[in-house]
């Protein structure tokens, strides 16, 4: 796992990247938001590739699918590390 960063905005909304290993049932209530990216393999370039879904920006690329996968939640954790949310939250999905 890698390291994992929380953001509390000012509602008291959680933010942070999917990780089975945060217990999110304990916390509260979950609004899981679309993936923020697609990982697909490139059959041209023989590797697993993770991109960006609203920037079309190649986040990792490689042979092992789990490494690319890191690779992607560290991108995006080092997004919010930054303060940078990259979701419009206002569109967020809750039955």
């Amino acid at each position: 796992m890698s390291d994992q960063v929380l953001l509390v905005l000012p509602d008291g909304t959680l933010v942070g990247v999917w990780d089975d290993e945060i217990p999110w049932h304990e916390i509260g209530h979950i609004t899981a938001v679309p993936r923020l990216s697609s990982v697909e393999f490139d059959h041209d370039r023989q590797q697993w590739v993770a991109r960006d879904l609203r920037t079309g920006r190649e986040i990792a690329a490689g042979p092992s699918r789990s490494d690319v996968l890191r690779a992607e939640a560290a991108y995006y954790n080092t997004l919010l590390e930054a303060g940078h949310i990259p979701l419009d939250l206002e569109k967020r999905h809750d039955p």
